[in-house]
């Protein structure tokens, strides 16, 4: 059976240049006047030629370039057609100004004819326009509202309620500026904003049952409003036709105008977007523009950045990425991740911009409306032109060109390789204004005499060598390339890199060359270039190797001979410095043997020195003890010369009674004497005790520890530090006052130590109040107190004086040996160390409490 299809069945021409079958089964023809694609199956018939974007109307070959595209060669140009894009009528020819999808997944399309309700479940059209009641067939935007649908028109602003099936008008007899309304927007506050083209906005309050104006006179720079949004701080954007955008703040009542920022500035500004979040997406005439305001960035995507046109006229969020509908395709742009959100640093190097697939061929015949796109839930979306092109799964187009290098310059020269000697030497090829390389040995016109150049070998299309080694003078190189893939008929942009110089990609160019690389130092390089494909995408880099090989005098023979001479001029150093050394060495041995013997005799001095000075300390000591044990021996022996004459006179007398026979006064005197001998016999004995205790304190050696009554000790060595200072001072006096803790009884110490160190605290407390009368004057009374108590098993003995204290600076210092605060000659600064010393033998502490000008307390703490 032949069937035949003909201008009968539908075909507008009859001539078939090529024919090719898709996978889906439909039928390609290319003729002289566009291409016809024919669904066998279901007998219709799509027909494309250079008004939907074809490169011409000769269409020489098709051929399939994957599952859902195709290649089609015109006479003019390549291009490449998905096969996911069907283009249907059910409007005709209408113009779509607006779309928007209802919660029950109807299709609202606004025309300039009225509106097309489009049920895709049950497959039928609804029409409404003024016979129906609308106000104005010119449909600007939709708004659903309280399961209303909100129309903006030419002729005011229509409420249609589906359920109810009744339709409400607004318009400026019912208070609104104008009839002609851009958008319609309800913010968060359930206040309805309408825009128009030359009346600034009104706003509806329904609770408040006002509708209130703004315009220029009210801070707007612009009354022609094309768009309103909220952002999640609640601010109002205005996106104004000549202005930029306004920023009304509906707290303050203030309205800020954004058109000085970079990019905004003079831009006609169509619609806005605001993401998830709260970034604003501006789309302008000029390009897509995402303010930040938490970051304070606005980013641009332009035409030189990914976008397929300048012209945007319809912004979709969809899966968390954006779809932007220009005058030429749609396009798919993924946003990073906020840093504030994933704290991500790179996040400025994670933008994306690629084409939506199947959206490669559409183009726009109507390019002054606006939102003319959407973006549905099942996952399609419709290109609102005249009539709805139709594009089944949203998807990026993921597909790629291939970038290749095409050739390079050197010294300004375009060189050409060749693999072998094919040519003979006196071929006039080789004199030809290029450079050919032969094997391992080019020839370089200009530069006949240089052979320095050199490669492995060639490869790819244009012949690129393969591991290039450059002479270091003929370091000036630029780079060639071309993309493999023609079908895209937008401008191809390239971005290149020189690893090793550049520290960035360049930026997107449409030159088909780099700029000239001047002065490359010696060193290894990979030369990289990439453009971008039909989707957007960015494809894999072509890449070339070369070397610029350094001069004689940088190579690396070079650094080693460079290194011998180092190697040498070291060795000789070596030896010259270590004869020297030796010499040296030897010099200060004996310098260190003769600084050695010199260092030992002033040990040997410096511990004579100690063993004086400690010993002059000890005597210093002996002295006060002699001074106080003098004059507590002269008592007892004043009484006893005293009773020793009385006792002589008695006996005299008791001679006479004796010769007179007086026997009762001899008994009387007798008794006298005995009595008086008996006060000779205890004066005596005190006498012994203190000599007794005088040659116990003196005495060397090694002490044992004995049961001592240490308030007995305390108060000894009190009088006997006070009788010493008095003796050596008659004007010297202070009051002393004891507080003795009786409980404490006889505790085990080596008693004549722990009253040496009793009598260096008591001696230093008179010298310390002593020095204070000097400059107190008259009010001021000396006193030192001895104070003994038990707490626990731990035994203190106090002594506290009302002198000047010890100053903090030196405070710490008190305790290390021959530190002394009194004037030369009074003090060897042994006292406080040896006392600490002997303290900490006893396996107690030794303390210090003090207030300059206040007094001091020391304090001694046995353990028992």
């Amino acid at each position: 059976m032949i069937r035949q299809y003909t201008h009968l069945q539908g075909l507008k021409r009859n001539f078939k240049i090529s024919i090719v079958f898709d996978k889906k089964g439909q039928l390609w023809a290319g003729t002289d006047n566009g291409l016809e694609i024919i669904d066998l199956k279901k007998a219709k018939t799509r027909y494309i030629d250079i008004n939907q974007g074809l490169a011409g109307n000769l269409v020489i070959a098709c051929y399939p370039a994957g599952d859902n595209e195709m290649w089609i060669g015109t006479g003019l140009g390549l291009n490449l057609i998905g096969q996911n894009g069907e283009t249907v009528h059910p409007l005709g020819n209408e113009i779509v100004i607006s779309l928007m999808e209802d919660s029950e997944d109807k299709i609202w399309v606004g025309t300039d004819r009225g509106i097309s309700i489009i049920d895709k479940q049950k497959k039928v059209v609804r029409y409404l326009d003024r016979s129906g009641g609308l106000a104005n067939n010119l449909i600007q935007s939709f708004l659903r509202h309280n399961k209303q649908i909100w129309v903006s028109t030419n002729g005011g602003l229509d409420i249609i309620d589906p359920v109810q099936k009744t339709l409400e008008h607004m318009g400026k007899k019912e208070g609104l500026v104008s009839d002609t309304i851009y958008v319609v927007f309800k913010d968060r506050e359930n206040k309805i904003w309408l825009t128009g083209p030359s009346n600034g906005v009104n706003m509806i309050d329904s609770s408040k049952k006002i509708i209130l104006h703004a315009s220029t006179e009210n801070g707007l720079s612009d009354v022609n409003i094309q768009d309103v949004k909220q952002d999640k701080e609640g601010l109002v954007w205005l996106a104004t036709r000549r202005n930029g955008v306004d920023v009304y703040n509906p707290e303050t009542g203030t309205i800020k105008n954004l058109s000085g920022l970079p990019g905004l500035e003079g831009t006609s500004v169509r619609m806005m977007l605001v993401d998830e979040y709260g970034r604003i997406w501006i789309g302008t005439h000029q390009g897509i523009y995402i303010a930040d305001k938490k970051l304070g960035t606005i980013t641009t995507v332009a035409s030189g950045l990914g976008l397929s046109g300048q012209r945007v006229l319809s912004l979709q969020e969809y899966n968390g990425s954006v779809i932007a509908g220009t005058n030429n395709k749609a396009i798919f742009i993924t946003a990073p991740v906020p840093s504030y959100v994933s704290n991500d640093s790179n996040a400025a190097q994670q933008w994306k911009v690629t084409g939506l697939d199947g959206s490669e061929v559409l183009t726009r015949e109507q390019t002054n409306a606006w939102n003319t796109d959407l973006a549905t839930k099942n996952g399609q979306y419709l290109w609102g032109d005249r009539g709805l092109t139709v594009i089944d799964n949203i998807k990026a187009n993921t597909d790629s060109s291939v970038t290749l290098i095409t050739g390079l310059h050197i010294m300004n020269q375009r060189q050409y390789f060749v693999k072998d000697k094919r040519l003979g030497d006196n071929d006039t090829l080789w004199t030809a204004d290029s450079f050919y390389t032969r094997g391992q040995e080019p020839i370089i016109p200009g530069y006949s005499k240089t052979k320095g150049l050199k490669m492995d070998s060639v490869t790819g299309p244009y012949n690129l060598p393969v591991n290039l080694e450059i002479p270091y003078n003929n370091n000036y190189m630029q780079f060639l390339f071309g993309q493999l893939n023609s079908g895209q008929q937008d401008t191809v942009w390239y971005s290149y890199f020189l690893e090793g110089i550049d520290k960035n990609w360049s930026a997107p160019t449409a030159n088909l060359s780099t700029e000239n690389y001047l002065n490359l130092p010696p060193g290894d390089y990979i030369f990289k270039v990439s453009s971008k494909g039909p989707g957007g995408s960015w494809g894999a880099p072509a890449t070339l190797s070369f070397t610029i090989l350094p001069p004689w005098y940088k190579t690396w023979w070079a650094f080693a001979l460079y290194a011998l001479i180092a190697g040498a001029l070291i060795r000789i150093y070596v030896v010259y410095r270590s004869r020297q050394l030796k010499k040296e060495n030897k010099l200060l041995e004996e310098k260190v043997n003769l600084r050695t013997k010199q260092l030992q005799k002033s040990i040997e001095d410096l511990k004579s020195t100690q063993t004086q000075l400690i010993q002059s300390e000890k005597m210093a000591s002996l002295g006060e003890l002699t001074a106080g044990i003098a004059h507590e021996i002269q008592n007892p022996l004043n009484f006893i010369n005293n009773f020793s004459e009385v006792n002589t006179e008695l006996i005299e007398e008791m001679k006479e009674e004796i010769e007179k026979g007086n026997f009762e006064e001899v008994k009387a005197l007798a008794f006298d004497i005995s009595a008086n001998e008996q006060k000779i016999n205890h004066h005596g004995k005190r006498a012994d005790g203190i000599v007794k205790g005088m040659l116990q304190h003196s005495r060397t050696g090694n002490r044992q520890k004995e049961l001592t009554n240490i308030n007995n000790l305390a108060d000894e060595y009190l009088r006997l530090a006070y009788h010493g200072l008095r003796a050596k001072d008659k004007l010297f006096n202070a009051a002393t006052e004891t507080r003795f803790d009786e409980s404490i009884g006889d505790i085990n110490v080596i008693s004549q130590d722990i009253g040496r160190v009793i009598l260096n605290l008591i001696t230093n407390a008179f010298y310390a109040v002593t020095e204070k009368k000097k400059v107190a004057g008259a009010g001021y009374e000396p006193k030192v107190m001895v104070t003994t108590k038990r707490e626990g098993k731990k035994v203190m003995v106090s002594v506290r004086d009302n002198g000047l204290g010890i100053p903090q600076k030196v405070l710490d210092k008190i305790f290390q040996p021959f530190f002394t605060t009194k004037p030369s000659g009074q003090g060897t600064g042994l006292g406080l160390s040896l006392s600490y010393d002997i303290i900490k033998a006893h396996g107690g502490d030794l303390k210090v409490e003090t207030k300059e000008q206040e007094g001091a307390e020391f304090i001694i703490i046995l353990h028992q």
